[in-house]
């Protein structure tokens, strides 16, 4: 595997460093209304955050796999096994796609498949301090569990629990990194014999497993330093959009509204939020108000009513891409201060808009059309310049020399991982 490094990306990594995450602070409630944020300094931009734009034909690794997590040159995966009722046929695999070997095998010391609570289970891999680590979390008689395992040996690291006060419907790890795991329930609760959609919110320590905060009637998008943003639901059977401090409960902002809300963690700390009735189908509403709400520093970055429901990503260094913002096909501005850099009229000429994000890499967007209509393309986030086409099908992740690509079946995920070659 080899990296090219042009001068063009030396420039851009330059320029990047003037561009950072958005803060600021406002404490007014129920208002969606930005203000002027200050600057925080992005850290360096090292080489290994120049994005590949270009991969070998083939995968260099491939597994099929419940779960997947890349570090470094190692594919880690978690592999199901074929008998439902063994007591644990899980393995995790670890495999050097550089080296074209496998590294590595570990059977999690768990007490039970992790089949045995498919619909209300999830599993997520992440890496704290050196090593990289196996959560899996469920929910089972009103109790939601949570056990972290060895990648490299299968050890239990630890059992974190917490009492939940609804009756769950399906259960997610929404957030995994090195300082916190953020688990979710949807659900339902019920009064007076009747039943209310709800959702409760768990915030557990990555390395010890500690319950640090749970929030009943909440569904947590996204967790930044000491605060927790996502929809919580009122006695009156409103949505709000809140971002808590998870140590005292404090509210530091919130947003209320008769319709329904969608929110979702965009990277950088940053949550979308998009107000509306009916999402889709023939229902579906003519208009919809959509923010960008910075989740440290509780403050909205910019918002504008859209014709269809928006989607954004966050470039991993400073800006941010958005399809159906206003009246836009696909438009970027900075994450810093909201300031439109580019839209589709700037940037599409006679070439076919794409429609859809896949992952994002050290100021590049890689984006593709549903439905097969293009392959992958990877567009420059602070200028919307094309700088590749026809890359990994179905790409999910790129990351420093690859990217990961997945297809999805019923009992299984087919993973690849494909090295980044020479453009």
């Amino acid at each position: 595997m080899s990296r090219s490094c042009t001068s063009h990306w030396l420039r851009l990594l330059c320029a990047s460093l003037v561009l950072v995450a958005a803060v600021g602070c406002t404490s007014d409630e129920g208002t969606l209304s930005g203000g002027d944020s200050a600057s925080a300094s992005a850290d360096p931009v090292e080489e290994e955050t120049i994005p590949p734009l270009a991969f070998s034909p083939e995968p260099d690794a491939a597994v099929e796999a419940q779960d997947y997590f890349v570090d470094g040159t190692v594919l880690y995966s978690l592999e199901y096994g074929t008998s439902y009722y063994d007591e644990n046929e899980a393995i995790i695999r670890a495999i050097d796609f550089e080296e074209d070997m496998e590294v590595g095998q570990a059977v999690p010391e768990h007490d039970r498949p992790f089949e045995d609570v498919l619909d209300q289970s999830d599993t997520a891999f992440v890496k704290t301090g050196d090593e990289v680590v196996l959560l899996h979390a469920w929910e089972e008689s009103g109790t939601v569990s949570l056990r972290a395992f060895g990648a490299d040996d299968g050890g239990l690291h630890y059992t974190g629990e917490a009492e939940s006060e609804i009756d769950g419907q399906g259960l997610s790890i929404v957030q995994a990194d090195e300082q916190h795991v953020l688990v979710v329930m949807d659900g339902y609760r019920r009064v007076d014999y009747q039943s209310y959609e709800s959702a409760m919110s768990f915030l557990f320590d990555t390395a010890t497993g500690d319950l640090l905060w749970s929030g009943a009637d909440f569904d947590a998008a996204g967790v930044l330093e000491g605060a927790v943003g996502g929809v919580a639901y009122t006695e009156d059977e409103r949505q709000e959009l809140r971002v808590v401090d998870f140590e005292d409960g404090a509210v530091g902002y919130s947003y209320e509204t008769d319709r329904r809300l969608k929110v979702d963690d965009i990277g950088g700390g940053l949550l979308l939020m998009v107000e509306g009735e009916h999402f889709e189908g023939v229902f579906a509403d003519d208009v919809y108000h959509a923010a960008v709400v910075d989740l440290e520093m509780t403050e909205v970055l910019v918002e504008a009513d859209t014709v269809a429901t928006p989607s954004c990503f966050y470039d991993q260094v400073a800006i941010v891409g958005c399809l159906n913002w206003d009246s836009e096909e696909i438009s970027a501005f900075t994450a810093e201060e909201g300031q439109i850099l580019w839209t589709a009229d700037d940037v599409g000429g006679d070439r076919l808009i794409p429609d859809r994000w896949l992952a994002s890499f050290g100021g590049v967007f890689y984006m593709d059309n549903a439905e097969g209509a293009r392959p992958p393309v990877a567009i420059e986030a602070a200028t919307g310049e094309w700088l590749a086409e026809d890359l990994v099908p179905g790409m999910v992740e790129v990351g420093p020399g690859y990217a990961v690509a997945i297809e999805q079946a019923w009992s299984h995920t087919s993973i690849g991982v494909f090295a980044e070659v020479e453009q």
